[in-house]
């Protein structure tokens, strides 16, 4: 598994209470790669159902391929949230050598 280097995955990456909560599809997902000084980014934009909910991202890469799962996790089913979709725009670094890549991106 490519495992993203910067600060942001640690946000992003599934927690150990995740297992517990199920998973929400986001909406409108697009993901694209980009080599910087010989760094692999991912780059995600998308909406989570609301504001409440947390972002989850999972890659693993076969060969010439990312796929990439994201989905959503709401920690508090009981909490009062707004009904509104909320906008992510994230960028993970990842530990992939540099090269143009297929990008495959899964929601449950």
């Amino acid at each position: 598994m490519p495992v993203p280097t910067n600060d942001t995955w640690q946000d992003l990456a599934p927690q150990p209470k995740d297992a517990e909560l199920p998973r929400t599809k986001v909406f409108a997902v697009k993901a694209e790669t980009t080599v910087q000084d010989g760094e692999v980014w991912l780059h995600l934009q998308g909406q989570l159902p609301t504001p409440c909910h947390r972002l989850r991202v999972e890659v693993t890469r076969e060969e010439d391929t990312l796929l990439v799962h994201v989905y959503a996790v709401l920690p508090d089913p009981n909490a009062m949230c707004i009904q509104t979709l909320k906008p992510f725009n994230v960028q993970l670094r990842l530990d992939v050598p540099p090269m143009d890549y297929t990008v495959k991106v899964q929601t449950p």
